[in-house]
């Protein structure tokens, strides 16, 4: 009887040791997870703070001259406004990324992680004013006044097409807006 009740014990302890693994394990992904979605909210503000910056200095004229190139146009993409870390290279920007899934998700998705905001009026007057806001950057008659003699002549064609694109995406945003 002594064997089995420390048979028994043994068991017990065993089942115990596991169940606090699981839970140190649980713990420790839920910790993961949480890093991880931090670490990607921190990646969409760095993304607008880094478009509303490219724009100030597009607009202020501290850029060269006749210098702009397609790339160096603050396109509305969340991939274009983020770091680039040692190992990684920045992929160059092209047409073919001016979607409306990506324009979109930069310009009126919420921070992944961010929680749940309150949905409503208030929601919908910013969505409302950050297509505005973006329409009026992109807006073909005022980007073409203010910023398309700058751009290099071998790379307006490719610019004014992209600013059209873009207008394109913002005017069905707004349409369902």
């Amino acid at each position: 009887m002594r064997e089995q009740a420390l048979k028994d014990a043994r068991h017990i302890r065993e089942r115990e040791l596991k169940a606090e693994a699981s839970k140190l394990e649980k713990a420790a992904e839920e910790e993961r997870k949480r890093k991880r979605s931090e670490r990607e909210r921190n990646r969409w503000d760095e993304a607008r703070e880094g478009y509303d910056r490219k724009w100030k200095v597009l607009l202020s004229g501290e850029t060269n001259g006749d210098d702009l190139r397609f790339a160096d146009v603050p396109w509305p993409l969340v991939n274009m406004h983020t770091r680039v870390h040692k190992n990684k290279e920045r992929r160059t920007t092209t047409m073919e990324d001016l979607t409306e899934e990506n324009i979109s998700a930069f310009l009126l998705s919420r921070s992944p992680g961010s929680g749940e905001q309150e949905r409503g009026e208030t929601e919908k007057k910013e969505r409302k004013e950050r297509l505005r806001e973006t329409m009026l950057r992109f807006h073909p008659d005022k980007f073409e006044g203010r910023l398309m003699g700058r751009v290099r002549e071998e790379e307006r064609a490719n610019v004014r097409e992209g600013v059209g694109q873009v207008v394109r995406v913002l005017n069905n945003l707004m349409a369902t807006a």
